[in-house]
Formats: C-alpha cells, structure tokens, sequence
C-alpha cells in the first residue's frame, strides 16, 4: 500500500514538471531499461525456453551414465558443512 502512494506522489510530481513529450518519452524507455536489466539480473531466473534445454541438457548426462548417487551426494553436503 505504501509503495502505491509513493509511486503515486512520484508521478504526480512527475506530472507537475515541465517535461516534454520528447523528455517524457526519454525518462520512460530509461525506466524501461532499468527495468529489464534488474529483471535479467535475479539470480534463477530463466525463460521457458531456457529451462526446457536444461531439462534436456540433464536428460541426456543421465542417458549416458552421468549422475551423482545419493551416497555421494551426502558426502559432497558433509564436506561444505
């Protein structure tokens, strides 16, 4: 709720400048901007697409023999602990 009313006094006072259309347009593809380089950046993030070839890439390591047993993963936990 907080967060609605600052945003809304920040385009208020937004609203209350002297921009231009053209400044306008420039403030609006910087926030754009911003915003999907924050988005890109969080940590585990992944598009569909990205998580289907993981799941793929995975499949085939376990195809070919490529996994890690449950003793040895627990020995790999008690090592980082």
């Amino acid at each position: 709720m907080n967060t609605s009313i600052s945003l809304n006094a920040l385009f208020d006072f937004l609203q209350s400048l002297p921009l231009t259309a053209d400044n306008k347009t420039w403030l609006a593809g910087k926030l754009i901007e911003s915003a999907r380089q924050e988005s890109q950046d969080l940590p585990g993030q992944m598009t569909v697409d990205e998580a289907k070839a993981w799941l793929e890439a995975s499949e085939k390591r376990l195809a070919n023999g490529e996994y890690v047993t449950e003793e040895e993963m627990e020995d790999f936990y008690r090592t980082l602990q």
